[in-house]
Formats: C-alpha cells, structure tokens, sequence
C-alpha cells in the first residue's frame, strides 16, 4: 500500500478523524484540536490491521532492515507488533510504560537477547517523548534499536528533534500531512480547513480553534490563587490557625506529612477555611493503585495532586484518566494532576548516583514531555528548569515551582531555589513557599507580601 491507500484506511476506519469546526477535541493535557487519533480500532478490523501488517513489512524491506525481534510499546503498539512478528516469524518483546512495581519489575517482557537488533513498533508518534523512552529501555537493556516505526506521525518537529537527540532512526507509514494532502484532494475538505489544519499543525499549543483570530491565551490565575502555602507543621490546630492566616493571599495549602496526619478531615477543613488543597503525596506505584489513589484524591475534593514522572508514561496515563473518570462520574472539578519530575533537593550528583547520568537540566524537560504525552496537567520543577519545560511543553502545560523564597531567604533544605520574581519571569503558573510562610511571626503579612511580589512581576512582565 502507498501512502495515500494507508492514509485512506485510517480516514475510512475513524483511526483518523478531522474535525474542522466547533466542537473542537481536547487533549488530556488541555490543547483544543481539529485532528483525533486513535489506531486502537484497527486491531477491530481483520483486514485493517493485516494491511497495517503487511505495509509495515513492506517498509522494513524497503528500508533494508533486519530485525531479529520485534517489539511494541505499551499498549496500543503492542497487537501491530504481535502482528508483524507473526508475518515474519520472529521473537516479540513489549516495552511497558514503567516498571512493574511486583514480581520481577519488568519494563520489557520477554525475552531479549543481549546484541539483538529490535524493530520498535507504535502505533502513533506525537511529540515523541514516550517513543524514546521505550527505545531507551531497550537500550538500556543492551538491544540495538535500528528503527522506531509508527503508523501515523503528526511530523512535529519536537519528535524529529527527540529522535535525533537520542540517536534513534525513525519513520511512519503515513504522516498527519498524507492524510490532509488525500481529504483535500477528494473534497473532503477545502482551502479554508486545510489552512485551519495546517495552522494547528505548526502551532497547536498556541492554535486558536479556528477563526483565524488570535491565539487562545492562557488563563493566568490572579496572585493570591497562584500562591501555594506548604503547611509543614505537625498539629493541626497550628494548620488551620496558618490557613486562616494566609486565607487572604494565598489560593492553595499544599498538605503532605500533615496529611498522613490528620487524613481528609483536614481537607475539609481547609476548603472550609476559604483555600484549596493541594494533596503533594508524589503517588509512585503500580498503574491500576496509583490511580485508586487519585480516585480517591478527587472524592476529597483536593485541587491540585502530585504523582512521579519517573513511574513512567502508564502510570501517568492511568492516573489521568482516573481523575477525569471520576470527576465526571461525581459531577465535580477535576483536580490538576501534576508530575513531579526531579526533586528539587536533588543535586546533578545524586541523580547521577540514582542512574541518571545527564542531570537535571536533561532529565526534567524529557520527564516533562512524557508527562505531557501522557495526560497530565503540569509539572513540579525547579524555577532553574521552569523555561525550558515552558518551550518544550508549550503555554497550556502548568508548571508549579517549589523552593522559591523571598529575596534574602535562606535555601533550606532545596538545592535549587529561586524569588518569586524569577518563578514568573521563567514561566511558572503557581508558586510554593513554605517557612518563610509558616515560619514568619505573621503569617498573613508574609504571605501578603509574597502574593504583591507575583503581582507586579506579572505586570512588570
């Protein structure tokens, strides 16, 4: 099959869905679209997915490739792998999202020969993110990746970029602009939505929806709601005695140890108090527990909730959607899930001591487009990686900066910190600041103060 008969397969089959007018899609991650895939409902179709099967052959031959195994990324990428292994009688492997968190703690399943050449199958390539971290897996497990091959690609140069970072050959059968170049062709679409489409492709962060006019702005939340007051105190009286202080200037009370203290009694009361909650319990398990956490995260009505980048993509995904499964089931506000992706009491030393040689400034970008990639809302990060999470995940991507401290403030225990002034000017959406806070003789005032910081930061910006 060419790429106009494979690009007529995925439209024909729903795989691919354009939508050129309102309602628009919505990711995960809050990014309107006019474009949907979902080549799951291939696996649906027996002559669909022995086409897929068989073009997927016809590029390894083309491209002069000799795998010795194929493999598949969870989960989607894994039946079209089964299926290419099958047709040409070879070993599968699948590579899991994040590590089992029993048994043998497997990330790849099956059996991988130390040397092996390895085709990486998916099933879609966005940005990228999730693609090289399976490819590294393998990797790490001392295969030869000679090719990532996908079924559809958006050709965002974020992927390109990703790929040749890496060190990782890749292609696709059919690309984003295959599939417009064929619904124009045949008057599926016209000028006028194929422009529509173009612009989303070049831009979707900052695409309008259609229209034409400006570019969507993000909505900025005002200073007071910005403000996230950790509460690290040990009694609860002295926690609701700060949240009543603060109630003020501050729009969130960020609960962790005080929560395993007093659990979601004192969720209500701080909602009753007039502040938000933010549950910082940084949830790292199992894909299916760690999203019965989040579950019950969003009965307690908490706003914001943290889990790990480092569990990887499966993990974030299943979290993602729990919460705006149960959301919708109660009919309430789906908290903001956000991915902590490197401690910021971590020093490049201690990651290095952990496996993670290329330090921070590498590992919290890459953590953060696979938590993008995966459904989150936004991450935890140092002020120090702030911007360069903002230009690789776009204005949309929420990021939260902790260890940030009035000017003059002693660091703490944070091996990076930062003033409120450098949070906003490196793109940080909300702000955490704990002793300068619980720790000052007047709480409100302090708070105060800090909340006036953000505020003319953002005007001065």
């Amino acid at each position: 099959m060419d790429r106009a008969a494979i690009a007529e397969l995925l439209l024909s089959a729903g795989a691919v869905e354009l939508r050129t007018s309102e309602p628009f899609f919505t990711f995960a991650s809050g990014i309107r679209s006019p474009v949907y895939t979902d080549n799951r409902l291939l696996i649906s179709d027996p002559g669909a997915r022995l086409a897929i099967r068989d073009a997927f052959a016809a590029r390894v031959r083309e491209l002069g490739l000799e795998p010795e195994v194929i493999a598949g990324t969870a989960t989607a990428g894994i039946p079209h792998a089964a299926f290419l292994a099958d047709g040409m009688s070879l070993p599968m492997v699948y590579v899991r999202g994040s590590a089992k968190g029993h048994g043998k703690q497997n990330r790849i399943e099956g059996r991988l020969a130390p040397g092996a050449k390895v085709l990486l199958v998916e099933d879609l390539i966005s940005t990228g993110g999730s693609s090289v971290s399976a490819a590294e897996a393998l990797r790490d497990a001392g295969a030869e990746v000679i090719h990532v091959l996908a079924i559809f690609s958006y050709g965002f140069d974020s992927a390109r970029d990703g790929f040749e970072a890496a060190g990782f050959p890749w292609s696709s059968l059919v690309t984003f602009d295959d599939v417009v170049e064929l619904a124009r062709a045949d008057g599926r679409i016209g000028a006028a939505e194929t422009d529509l489409l173009g612009r989303w492709s070049r831009d979707p962060a900052t695409w309008p929806g259609g229209g034409g006019g400006a570019a969507e702005e993000k909505a900025v939340a005002p200073a007071e709601e910005a403000l996230i007051v950790a509460a690290d105190l040990p009694g609860r009286e002295e926690i609701e005695a700060l949240a009543k202080q603060v109630a003020g200037a501050a729009g969130y009370l960020k609960l962790n140890s005080a929560f395993v203290a007093h659990g979601p009694e004192l969720v209500a009361a701080v909602k009753g108090l007039g502040l938000k909650v933010f549950l910082d319990l940084k949830f790292h398990d199992i894909p299916n527990t760690a999203a019965n956490y989040c579950r019950e995260a969003v009965r307690m009505g908490v706003g914001l909730l943290t889990i790990h980048a480092s569990s990887g993509s499966g993990m974030m995904t299943a979290c993602a959607e729990a919460v705006r499964d149960e959301a919708t089931r109660l009919k309430c506000e789906a908290p903001k899930v956000l991915a902590v992706t490197a401690l910021t009491s971590l020093s490049d030393g201690d990651l290095a001591d952990v496996g993670v040689p290329g330090g921070r400034d590498a590992q919290v970008p890459r953590l953060a487009e696979l938590a993008r990639d995966a459904g989150v809302d936004g991450v935890v990060c140092s002020v120090a990686e702030a911007a360069a999470v903002r230009r690789a995940c776009g204005r949309i991507f929420l990021i939260v900066t902790p260890g940030v401290r009035p000017a003059g403030a002693l660091a703490d225990d944070h091996a990076r910190s930062a003033t409120p002034a450098d949070a906003v000017a490196a793109g940080a959406d909300y702000i955490v600041v704990g002793r300068p806070v619980y720790g000052a003789d007047d709480p409100g005032g302090a708070a105060g103060s800090i909340a006036a910081e953000i505020s003319a930061a953002r005007e001065n910006g």
